[in-house]
């Protein structure tokens, strides 16, 4: 019964969220998503907006509804900075299990009203959060050459394995001068692929023109993780140096 009560729950909160924005005076604040995934040992931001930037620091009141002790939330409201649309608070896996969910809801300041999305729900994954570090930091490109990640588990270490084919995605970036390499490389499949049973990636690098280039380039290579809280070391940078295309 009080599984029930708690599903319920869940499908009337968009309900009494869209009453109150109806009802409500103001512009409305909405978080920047209805659902979130919290991974063992991890974290994850959540995020409100509004559409108009504020005129001073804008500080949201959180809800949070969830199983006490076991999760953290920092800091205890969402603040949007003087300027800016939107801000985010962490939520932190502190001893979450399998099956936990946390409801939050977001009780809008005099002058805004509670939007379309003014509820959302963290799920927890029991899935480890992963550490993903790049050996070394500078490399020079040759065609084909292969590049591997060393993926840590939060709470395992070193003794993390993964438990099925897993794909750790790659970015690479310039600086948008004349020696900017970025779009001359490429990972063959999106980034480095960890094998089942194992803790090391491996990615291979392409280059993706062939037009002569007169002068040496350089790109940056990071771990993506902007749609993923699951990978928490994104933004690494490593220089690759890339020679001129031969004639």
């Amino acid at each position: 019964m009080k599984k029930f009560g708690f599903i319920l729950a869940l499908a009337v909160l968009p309900l009494l969220a869209a009453c109150h924005s109806d009802e409500g005076e103001g512009e409305p604040v909405d978080f920047d998503a209805v659902s979130y995934t919290l991974y063992n040992g991890g974290h994850v931001a959540v995020g409100a907006a509004v559409v108009e930037p504020v005129p001073q620091n804008l500080t949201i009141p959180l809800e949070v509804e969830g199983p006490s002790g076991r999760f953290s939330v920092t800091p205890p409201g969402i603040t949007i900075p003087a300027g800016e649309t939107a801000g985010s608070v962490l939520l932190e896996d502190i001893s979450l299990q399998e099956g936990d969910r946390i409801l939050l809801s977001l009780n809008p300041p005099k002058g805004y009203a509670g939007g379309r999305r003014s509820s959302a729900t963290v799920v927890y994954d029991p899935r480890e959060a992963l550490y993903c570090t790049i050996p070394g930091s500078e490399y020079s490109f040759t065609e084909g050459m292969e590049m591997t990640v060393v993926v840590t588990g939060v709470r395992s270490g070193a003794s993390y394995v993964a438990e099925d084919r897993l794909l750790i995605p790659a970015y690479i970036s310039g600086d948008g001068s004349v020696s900017d390499g970025s779009a001359e490389v490429a990972f063959k499949e999106g980034g480095f692929i960890v094998e089942k049973g194992s803790n090391i990636g491996k990615g291979t690098l392409i280059r993706t023109h062939t037009n002569d280039i007169e002068r040496p380039l350089s790109a940056r290579i990071g771990i993506v993780d902007f749609d993923d809280s699951r990978i928490l070391s994104g933004g690494q940078d490593i220089l690759l140096h890339i020679p001129k295309t031969e004639k």
